[in-house]
């Protein structure tokens, strides 16, 4: 008797089975959280290429009250190009820098209307297909180029 007790005693540990339970409920909530994760930081960088629309925006104005008409680049709004490229905190960056999240410009410009545009690039561009551009007019209208209807 004595021998069974110690080899209770001896078997310490977990059975392949209470291992295989643990993966599960680990691949289970693995597979939930990761995709939820990447839509919301999807949605942050869209977030801030709006923001960046709406400063755009602003320029846009002071230049047309200054101007009597609207820039027709971003160049004559100060940014140094035509069209610029932003990160994740909104910031300009160059063209081809790895860490570009959307391209932003100024399209169809006449004396009394814009329509400032940002395009996703790289990561963004595939992660957000649904919304596409992201578009604003003189006007404020908000659309974008993608099938989805709650980008804005």
């Amino acid at each position: 008797m004595t021998i069974r007790k110690d080899r209770k005693r001896g078997q310490r540990g977990f059975t392949l089975i209470e291992l295989m339970v643990v993966i599960a409920i680990v691949g289970l909530l693995f597979a939930i959280a990761v995709p939820s994760y990447t839509d919301f930081i999807t949605r942050t960088k869209r977030a801030t290429a709006k923001s960046f629309l709406v400063a755009l925006a602003d320029r846009q104005e002071q230049f047309f009250l200054d101007n009597k008409r609207y820039a027709i680049d971003l160049n004559e709004l100060g940014f140094g190009n035509a069209f610029v490229t932003i990160d994740d905190q909104g910031n300009t960056i160059p063209a081809l820098a790895a860490d570009r999240i959307y391209a932003a410009g100024v399209v169809n410009v006449t004396a009394t209307a814009y329509l400032a545009i940002a395009v996703p690039q790289l990561n963004q561009a595939v992660n957000d297909a649904r919304c596409g551009n992201m578009m604003l007019n003189q006007a404020g209208f908000r659309s974008n180029s993608g099938v989805s209807n709650d980008c804005w």
